[in-house]
């Protein structure tokens, strides 16, 4: 791998662990186009798993 990409992946690798880089920023929409995640808003992994009763854009298939 090449050295920047080694401190890339450092460098996000700390963000995600002192919870600077927020991975689920929106806007997000669901697969039936609907905006979920607003620009500028974000949804933590907590959320994903407690409220998400969605799909992400790409994704083929539904929850039951």
């Amino acid at each position: 791998m090449a050295e920047d990409t080694k401190q890339l992946v450092e460098q996000r690798k700390s963000e995600l662990i002192n919870g600077t880089l927020q991975v689920f920023q929106g806007p997000i929409y669901d697969n039936q186009g609907t905006l979920r995640v607003p620009e500028g808003q974000f949804l933590n992994g907590d959320d994903l798993l407690t409220t998400a009763d969605w799909v992400v854009e790409g994704v083929s298939g539904q929850l039951n």
